[in-house]
């Protein structure tokens, strides 16, 4: 052993001085680990730092895109409604409230789709077309949960609509209203003056001969 002496017994300054050197080769690789540890800890910091700034700019991004796409859709002059997976009212614009007046106060998020329908045909709303209440609000349901071609129908006080049900990927539905009233009267014009020219008799037919 180094801490003895060549007859064998224990050399004592030799053995402090290895237990002097034991402990500063301790001290000396404790302090390296803390050192290393240091390190990585403000790596950690600094990238949590960067992770957590990352994270507010897309938030701030996020809710300002939001918040145009939101200023956006208010502007539009068509009804615009989200119905959610289970068919309740969860988002509208302006436009769509204001075609919904008729039924006042009503109209409020969680409404479901066919409460809605049913409070406008009860309201008297619509033009059912001589349609029976119950037929026309299952007719109704139908067009909107087949979300298929763009629907349309008249209102009680002769105006227009077109309706598109739109299916999103989640299972939510999206509903727009658009007033078509200038296009149905100009085509109601134009049927008009088809049938009487049709009507009229030919200015260029003569009478028979004798």
């Amino acid at each position: 052993s180094k801490a003895r002496t060549a007859k064998g017994e224990v050399d004592l300054d030799r053995l402090l001085a290895l237990v002097e050197r034991a402990y500063a080769e301790h001290d000396r690789k404790a302090g390296q680990l803390a050192e290393r540890l240091e390190r990585l800890n403000r790596s950690r910091v600094s990238r949590a730092a960067r992770i957590a700034d990352k994270a507010r700019v897309e938030l701030a991004e996020t809710t300002a895109e939001r918040e145009r796409l939101a200023a956006a859709i208010d502007s539009i002059s068509d009804g615009i409604a989200l119905f959610d997976c289970d068919d309740r009212l969860v988002a509208f614009n302006p436009a769509y409230r204001a075609k919904h007046v008729s039924i006042g106060d009503r109209l409020k998020l969680g409404m479901s789709f066919p409460d809605l329908i049913r409070a406008n045909v009860e309201s008297g709303h619509f033009d059912l077309g001589g349609m029976d209440k119950e037929a026309y609000i299952a007719r109704r349901i139908r067009q909107h949960r087949a979300a298929a071609e763009p629907t349309e129908r008249k209102l009680a006080n002769g105006q227009w609509e077109q309706l598109r049900d739109e299916r999103l990927p989640d299972g939510s539905w999206v509903v727009s209203m658009t007033d078509i009233t200038a296009r149905k009267r100009a085509e109601e014009v134009q049927i008009a003056a088809q049938a009487a020219a049709e009507a009229r008799p030919d200015a260029a037919a003569t009478p028979e001969s004798n």
